[in-house]
């Protein structure tokens, strides 16, 4: 029977584990720089590299719709139902495409 568990010392168990990827290529959004602090969801800000296109959180904490887009003259871009995008994934795809011309 496989034992559930490891023995050893602390040293040697995590000389066993393989090291995780670099976060960047977990989450597959390399082409974003995040600007805020991680933990700081209310202030978030994330700059897509390539165009200086920016996708931020509104600040309010309960927000539905939380997420919006400025261009890098500051003009402030919303999703096409008038309010933000529910999720940060959303809202930096929808900049992908707005910044490559689609």
């Amino acid at each position: 029977m496989t034992a559930w568990f490891r023995v050893g010392t602390l040293e040697e168990i995590l000389a066993r584990v393989p090291p995780a990827p670099p976060r960047r290529a977990r989450r597959g959004v390399s082409a974003w720089l995040r600007h805020s602090e991680p933990g700081d969801k209310l202030s978030a800000r994330w700059e897509h590299q390539a165009s200086g296109w920016e996708v931020r959180h509104c600040g309010h904490p309960t927000a539905n719709w939380p997420y919006y887009a400025t261009t890098p003259e500051g003009r402030v871009v919303v999703a096409s139902n008038g309010r933000g995008w529910r999720t940060l994934k959303d809202a930096q795809a929808a900049v992908e495409e707005l910044a490559a011309g689609r």
